[in-house]
């Protein structure tokens, strides 16, 4: 009987090695996070910058003195523009601020630098207009901030954020 035992434990033994451990689930190509898109594909993140990027570059819409060199458009402020005419869902006239005083000598080079560059984009002069000066729809005065700063303190209300004061009462901090 004990060598009919080792034939069977024998045989039984070969029949697992001979199966493994696989199963008959399929597994999925790739692991969570390492399925990488083709080489010029775009992304839902790339797509999503690339909105933001063109959403915050057309509510600035202004082209600061850092993106001329001299009266030149640099690279910066072709990049600016072109975020800016890219948006399809823009509104036209697209209003171009320019942070110049218009009787300043570099103003009107500036201006015809940045025409030229929207012209080879391929814009025509009525769909855009330019303004000099800052636009006014982007300013924000720390003034007014700061007198409301007290209306929004809110430390002595909910026990929170209140600083030693209040840890030192409510029984926390550090000890």
């Amino acid at each position: 009987m004990t060598k009919r035992m080792i034939q069977l434990l024998a045989a039984g033994l070969l029949g697992i090695l001979a199966t493994g451990c696989q199963s008959n689930t399929k597994q999925p190509k790739t692991v969570r996070g390492e399925d990488f898109p083709e080489a010029g594909q775009t992304t839902q993140v790339q797509r999503f910058v690339r909105a933001q990027v063109q959403n915050g570059a057309r509510t600035n819409a202004t082209l600061y003195a850092y993106q001329f060199d001299g009266p030149n458009l640099n690279s910066a402020g072709e990049a600016k523009l072109l975020a800016m005419i890219d948006d399809d869902n823009s509104e036209t006239p697209l209003i171009i601020y320019i942070d110049t005083p218009a009787d300043d000598a570099l103003a009107a080079k500036r201006q015809t630098s940045t025409d030229a560059y929207l012209k080879d984009a391929g814009l025509k002069a009525e769909q855009y207009k330019f303004v000099f000066g800052t636009n006014p729809n982007q300013k924000a005065y720390a003034a007014q901030e700061i007198l409301n700063l007290p209306k929004s303190d809110s430390a002595g209300d909910s026990g929170y954020g209140g600083g030693a004061a209040s840890g030192a009462a409510s029984g926390g901090g550090a000890h």
